[in-house]
């Protein structure tokens, strides 16, 4: 029972609310770091407003059939979100007059419980950074074909969405957390359970086909549907790894940058030395 109540509070969102509203790095703190949101969200927002409504002209419902729509969706309402707080948060604090903030983790804050709106930014983080990676990988290594519609639609709901999440893993004070490769894999085992019973349900794509994804047929190609599927769940944990390894990088950097800039306060401005 101890060792369950362990792996339980492993598994739970609870971290310093300030480093989901701040940069790692304190010279992109407090403007910067909620400029770059809030443009971000901006544009995501603007090209969802656009993307769904031409997509289902075309897919018509079958557009909410396809894993990449759905991350697409996700790292939306991650960006949303996270947007939301940082501007909430540095309001506040402009409002308090207080200064800048010093990003670390304070165990006092820890104790106390990380507030729902940042347990659900991080836990959209986890599901958004992973899985785009996931779907930038699998399209362009095994689904993309000469013959796309749109290059430009290809480059951001395959390729956006996964330079966003490493960008925001570097750049943002977010912790990562290796056990927590469980939330991506719960979004994965719904999307799993998804098509099995859009299958067995008899659900077709635009096309007729009786499957979502060709790598995915459960009907003609099980075989190759399993290993698909296998694929993708070491590939959350591959992701999850690498995410964390650009977290600890992102850590190091920005601690000789704080010593680099100790160092130089420290230095003397002029020559005081008696001769």
């Amino acid at each position: 029972m101890e060792g369950r109540g362990v792996s339980c509070n492993l598994l739970k969102l609870n971290s310093d609310k300030r480093l989901f509203v701040t940069s790692q790095f304190s010279g992109l703190n407090p403007h910067i770091f909620s400029i770059w949101r809030f443009i971000i969200t901006l544009y995501f927002v603007g090209f969802n407003a656009w993307y769904i409504p031409y997509s289902v002209i075309d897919y018509g419902w079958t557009f909410f059939i396809y894993l990449t729509n759905w991350t697409f969706i996700v790292v939306t309402c991650y960006l949303l979100v996270a947007s939301y707080n940082s501007c909430v948060y540095y309001y506040n604090v402009t409002r308090r007059g207080e200064g800048s903030l010093l990003v670390l983790e304070s165990s006092e804050e820890t104790q106390l419980g990380l507030p729902f709106k940042y347990k659900l930014q991080w836990f959209l983080f986890y599901i958004s950074a992973n899985f785009s990676i996931i779907v930038t990988v699998v399209y362009w290594a095994a689904l993309y074909s000469a013959d796309s519609d749109s290059l430009f639609i290809d480059l951001n709901v395959h390729t956006l969405t996964s330079l966003i999440g490493i960008l925001e893993t570097f750049l943002s004070a977010t912790p990562v957390r290796l056990i927590h490769v469980a939330y991506p894999l719960w979004y994965g085992t719904i999307y799993l359970f998804f098509t099995v019973i859009y299958w067995v349900a008899g659900g077709t794509d635009i096309n007729g086909n009786t499957y979502i994804y060709p790598i995915i047929d459960y009907e003609n190609e099980p075989v190759t549907a399993v290993l698909s599927i296998l694929g993708c769940v070491a590939g959350a944990f591959v992701c999850q790894v690498l995410l964390w390894l650009i977290y600890n990088l992102r850590l190091k950097i920005a601690s000789k940058l704080i010593i680099g800039e100790r160092s130089e306060e420290s230095r003397p401005t002029s020559d005081s030395t008696l001769l």
